[in-house]
């Protein structure tokens, strides 16, 4: 991806929230998957896809585990992000990305997102734990 020079040069896992906050990352084979999965199955409506909640720190040492050396957490504002994702998404792209990282920001922690839609669909359930998915 993007960050992956920055991780192999630098040791640092860059991303516009806090260390701490637990977040349900989603690998992006398994977006591809649920994609598949939702058009074949002619899904109606929209789902969510559940994550494993973990925090930056977890993120940080499951992607060090995998490359054999220690990584770090840094958190960078949302405008710092939008520019690491220009030259690869264009102005456009990176400005509404930033601008959506400024709003959670700004916003009281959301519920985690409710796995009963994409069970009911039939979907795959994404609960692969981060070293899987790091690999």
């Amino acid at each position: 991806p993007w960050m992956t020079s920055r991780i192999l040069a630098d040791g640092i896992v860059a991303y516009p929230l806090p260390v701490d906050v637990p977040v349900p990352w989603v690998a992006t084979d398994d977006v591809a998957l649920a994609v598949e999965r939702a058009i074949s199955r002619e899904v109606a409506g929209w789902f969510v896809l559940p994550g494993v909640p973990v925090s930056g720190q977890e993120i940080a040492e499951a992607i060090g585990d995998v490359l054999g050396r220690p990584l770090r957490w840094q958190t960078i504002t949302p405008d710092e992000y939008g520019d690491l994702l220009r030259p690869r998404l264009g102005d456009h792209a990176a400005d509404n990305v930033a601008a959506t990282y400024r709003a959670l920001a700004a916003a009281p922690p959301a519920p985690l997102p409710d796995p009963a839609p994409a069970r009911e669909a039939r979907l795959p359930a994404f609960t692969r734990v981060v070293p899987a998915a790091a690999s």
